[in-house]
């Protein structure tokens, strides 16, 4: 749990260089950080049972990073998951994948913010993005491509121009709640 501001540098150039792989998830409470050119996933070598849970949630802090990578493929859940009306944070070159089915790679709610720049949220099982409960997403220049469904779940959405957006091999939609 990373409760103080922190931040967290690798290589901002190219982010498979620095690897942190983890089995559990990282919960970040801090109202401020940043963190740059990691890859954060899942060991490759699996024993027991699947576990279930996200790499990372955001519960009331906020994050900016840059040039980050991270995969949750081999577990259960959301890749990533930011919750609370003080929380978010602005995402530049972030890659977002492996989410699994009925979960997406990025799920936002209770009034949470976030800004993602340049980005790529794809292969995940279920749908790209989630949002809820008064929660925003402001995406600017990414590219959704092989999820299960390259949806945009959401009650309230903005930000978005058909440019933006690349859906690429895969079943796109937008869906309302």
């Amino acid at each position: 749990m990373v409760n103080s501001p922190v931040r967290i540098v690798g290589d901002e150039n190219e982010p498979a260089h620095v690897i942190l792989e983890m089995s559990g998830e990282i919960v970040w409470k801090a109202r401020g950080g940043w963190m740059e050119g990691i890859t954060i996933r899942r060991p490759r070598i699996a024993t027991g049972g699947t576990p279930s849970n996200q790499i990372m949630r955001i519960d009331g802090g906020r994050l900016n990073m840059y040039n980050c990578v991270f995969d949750n493929t081999g577990n259960i859940g959301n890749c990533i998951s930011v919750s609370g009306s003080k929380s978010g944070g602005s995402w530049e070159k972030a890659i977002i994948k492996g989410g699994s089915q009925n979960k997406c790679g990025l799920f936002v709610e209770n009034g949470a913010c976030i800004q993602v720049i340049d980005s790529r949220i794809c292969e995940n099982s279920g749908a790209a993005i989630t949002c809820r409960d008064k929660s925003l997403v402001d995406l600017s220049n990414c590219r959704m491509d092989r999820n299960g469904v390259d949806a945009i779940i959401n009650d309230e959405y903005r930000g978005q121009s058909k440019e933006d957006e690349v859906m690429e091999d895969s079943a796109p939609a937008l869906i309302l709640s």
